[in-house]
């Protein structure tokens, strides 16, 4: 684990290096290029008048310069730009990847079920990981490639378990599957160290939330500079070496929101949400979501986290049944 985060680390610098290089670049080529070619000009210019006009054509190039430097800026402008627009082309794509990925393991899935492929909890949990670690590399690729910054991803669940539950306290999640694991046997061995619910603030803070949907209410918890945030505010995380580990960080609740019919015998006749589990992103790099772009990104994962819900939600009744089967 701990070569593991010093290779990211390494990796992570490597490519603000190359950000940072890469801007500078593409600022020195327009300006180097503006001033040779005016340059130029401006000699050629000069070479064909009399020694009395050359100043007057000097001062007349050195206008033309600025507005040459000027409108070199707004290419740079408009240059940005046109790099937003691939990097919303790039999250479009990488969108598009991610649903056609559940879609056909949903379909995977439902063969899965009417062959009955999986006699036993254990393998059908195995074969579950290894499809929703591929789902997380996805996202994190899609992601990184988009910020230009390396960013992980992970699903963490209630270990396969609807029991009703409501004393946060007494909640364990697991790590179902995260992005970069080449093994699905070393993830398989993360899920037998699960974490209290109660010891991490953005889970919690999901969790309490009970009201419906509302859209203007806050159903996820961001930050994007967490160590800032840890400072003014009581958070709580149950890996004491998060600090290390991210400063920004996302996460989605995968959820529905039932709504029972109108029923004076039900028992719970008030929405409520099924909460099987939480969608993760975060990186080591800070504010890595400016202001113009953090809605986008947010709306990107909420609609993820939706379609999890349904994938998962189907594996969670297939396990149910799987265990329920070897009781008899």
């Amino acid at each position: 684990m701990k070569d593991e985060y010093e290779e990211e680390e390494r990796s992570e610098k490597r490519e603000n290096v190359k950000v940072v290089l890469w801007e500078w670049a593409k600022i020195f080529l327009v300006v180097f290029n503006t001033i040779a070619g005016l340059a130029s000009i401006i000699g050629f210019a000069a070479s064909l008048f009399s020694d009395e006009k050359k100043e007057s054509i000097i001062y007349l190039s050195l206008g033309i310069l600025f507005f040459a430097m000027m409108f070199a800026v707004i290419i740079l402008i408009r240059s940005n730009k046109n790099d937003k627009m691939r990097e919303v082309s790039k999250y479009a794509r990488g969108f598009h990847e991610v649903l056609h990925l559940i879609r056909d393991s949903f379909e995977d899935l439902q063969e899965v079920e009417a062959m009955e492929s999986y006699n036993t909890p254990a393998a059908f949990r195995k074969y579950m990981t290894e499809k929703v670690m591929v789902i997380m590399d996805v996202i994190a690729k899609n992601i990184s490639d988009a910020t230009g910054h390396k960013v992980r991803s992970c699903v963490k669940m209630f270990d396969f378990i609807r029991n009703g539950e409501v004393d946060k306290n007494k909640i364990k999640l697991i790590t179902l599957a995260r992005s970069g694991r080449t093994s699905v046997n070393n993830m398989i061995n993360e899920h037998y160290n699960p974490i209290s619910l109660s010891e991490n603030s953005d889970f919690s803070f999901i969790f309490d939330i009970k009201e419906g949907y509302e859209e203007e209410r806050v159903h996820f918890f961001y930050q994007d500079d967490l160590i800032r945030y840890a400072k003014k505010n009581t958070y709580n995380n149950s890996d004491p070496k998060w600090k290390k580990r991210y400063k920004t960080t996302i996460v989605m609740p995968i959820r529905y929101l039932i709504i029972p019919e109108n029923d004076d015998e039900a028992e719970n006749n008030e929405p409520h949400y099924d909460l099987i589990g939480f969608l993760c992103v975060d990186s080591k790099k800070k504010k890595l979501f400016s202001i113009e772009k953090r809605g986008f990104i947010l709306e990107y994962l909420k609609g993820i986290s939706d379609i999890l819900y349904v994938y998962l939600d189907e594996c969670i009744s297939y396990h149910e049944y799987l265990k329920e089967g070897n009781r008899k």
